[in-house]
C-alpha cells in the first residue's frame, strides 16, 4: 500500500468560475474543513486544474488505473474560495498573500454529507 491511496477530485470556486483538481491524497486527510483545504493546496502549489468537469474525471480515472490506489476516486466540492491563488500556464500557484495553517482540519459545521460523492469506476 502507497502513502497516496486515494484520488480526490477537488472541485473549487475561483471568482466566479469553477475549477477542478485531481490529486493523491493519504486516507486521513480531511478536506470538509474549507480553511484546511485551503492550506492544504497552498502548501503542495503548483497543481494543474482544468476547468472541465470531464476532463477532470478522465484524469482521475487514468492516475486510479496506474496507481492501483486503496480508496478509489473520490469528488469534494469545496467551500474553500481559492481567489489568493494564480491560474497561470494551466496550474494553480500560490499567490502574493500566504494561507496560514488552521488549529485542526476538523470538518466545517455547515458542511453537509452531500459533499461526498464516491464516484464508481463505471462512472
Amino acid at each position: 500500500m502507497s502513502a497516496n491511496n486515494t484520488i480526490l477530485l477537488l472541485r473549487l470556486r475561483y471568482g466566479k468560475r469553477i475549477i477542478w483538481l485531481v490529486v493523491n491524497v493519504e486516507s486521513h486527510e480531511c478536506f470538509a474543513n474549507a480553511q484546511w483545504a485551503k492550506w492544504w493546496i497552498y502548501q503542495n502549489c503548483p497543481q494543474q486544474y482544468t476547468m472541465n468537469k470531464k476532463l477532470a474525471y478522465h484524469i482521475a480515472e487514468k492516475m486510479n488505473e496506474e496507481q492501483q490506489t486503496e480508496y478509489g476516486i473520490i469528488q469534494f466540492s469545496s467551500k474553500a474560495n481559492i481567489d489568493d491563488f494564480k491560474l497561470k500556464n494551466g496550474k494553480l500557484v500560490r499567490g502574493a498573500s500566504a494561507v496560514i495553517e488552521p488549529a485542526n482540519n476538523n470538518a466545517d459545521l455547515e458542511t453537509e454529507e452531500s459533499d461526498w460523492i464516491i464516484i464508481d469506476k463505471g462512472v
